[in-house]
């Protein structure tokens, strides 16, 4: 179908390169643009793959997520409540379009009611999920995809409440010792659920971090009796 066309294809949320390697094209002149959580190692052997990670949008970016889907005036009007509706969304641009999209079916309602609401609920990221696509919906299916030792993991570290920790906190936290810890976390670090933001400490460990949002998830799933993701069909 491809053959001497220049064709841009987009695979998302692609967990394997067993799932995607038949759609790729066999002959030059196309762009593939894979997005999703997984390394596909395999595919930067095979193929002159660019990784990018892509962090989370800055606070004007985020601003400007949520004006361009409210189409109205009231993430312009105050300026502070929308700072915090974005840090509270965790700078996401899938929980920044659920908010606004609660705001446009609520046209009473001012950013700062949203605000109030999601800074008192007991499950913010529910509040943020809306549809079969929502945040919640992929961490899940990330989570899915986990080997069971790594998202038991995953479910465990979700104690560690601080800004960041190291491999040594996390052993504790996980009952095993320092190289298993530091393997553990390495995977959860590929599937992009935590991310590596230095060195610290006396010795320059490396250390991790959370994204608000996705330990929420994990805290979630930590905290109820069926698992992540356990209902959820391909």
């Amino acid at each position: 179908m491809l053959e001497g066309r220049r064709v841009l294809i987009v695979l998302d949320h692609a967990s394997s390169y067993t799932q995607v390697r038949h759609l790729l094209p066999t002959s030059g002149g196309c762009c593939v643009l894979i997005t999703g959580r997984a390394n596909l190692d395999e595919l930067m052997q095979k193929y002159r793959a660019l990784r990018l990670r892509v962090a989370p949008l800055s606070d004007d970016e985020s601003r400007e997520t949520l004006t361009s889907v409210l189409r109205d005036a009231r993430a312009e009007e105050s300026p502070e409540a929308t700072s915090r509706l974005a840090a509270l969304c965790g700078h996401t641009p899938l929980a920044l379009r659920a908010a606004a999209a609660r705001l446009l079916t609520k046209t009473h309602w001012r950013v700062l009611d949203l605000v109030r609401r999601l800074e008192r609920s007991g499950d913010r990221l529910a509040e943020l999920s809306i549809g079969d696509d929502s945040l919640r919906a992929r961490l899940d299916r990330s989570m899915r995809e986990l080997d069971p030792r790594v998202a038991s993991a995953y479910r465990e570290l979700s104690r560690l409440d601080d800004t960041d920790f190291d491999a040594d906190q996390a052993a504790q936290v996980l009952g095993t010792d320092l190289l298993e810890a530091e393997d553990l976390i390495e995977t959860l670090v590929d599937a992009q659920l935590l991310e590596a933001v230095g060195r610290g400490g006396a010795w320059g460990e490396m250390r991790y971090r959370w994204q608000e949002l996705v330990r929420l998830h994990a805290l979630h799933c930590l905290t109820t009796a069926t698992p992540c993701g356990a209902a959820l069909t391909d």
